[in-house]
């Protein structure tokens, strides 16, 4: 969270290394610094996509994984009454 005193400080030493970058090329540091700002979003936008589609395809796996299990459950079920009956019909 932005309240957490490591965010804040790791924040602070970005910006500071933002700004030694800055000098060592033609660009001002405002200009420097919306450029690569600009850059982290668009990767954490591009993140937080991969990581909403992995979501997504976690929870699709996980309901067919459910389904898989209640279908075998149904399955058992019904083919221990076979058993019974079968066993009836032999003795």
């Amino acid at each position: 969270s932005i309240t957490d005193p490591n965010f804040r400080s790791d924040g602070i030493k970005l910006i500071c290394n933002i700004d030694a970058m800055s000098m060592s090329s033609n660009a001002s540091k405002s200009e420097f610094r919306t450029i690569f700002l600009k850059w982290c979003f668009e990767k954490v936008e591009e993140i937080n996509e991969l990581w909403l589609d992995t979501t997504i395809r976690s929870l699709q796996l996980s309901i067919e994984c459910h389904g898989l299990m209640f279908f075998l459950a149904e399955s058992i079920s019904k083919m221990k009454y076979l058993v019974k009956d079968l066993g009836l019909l032999l003795f």
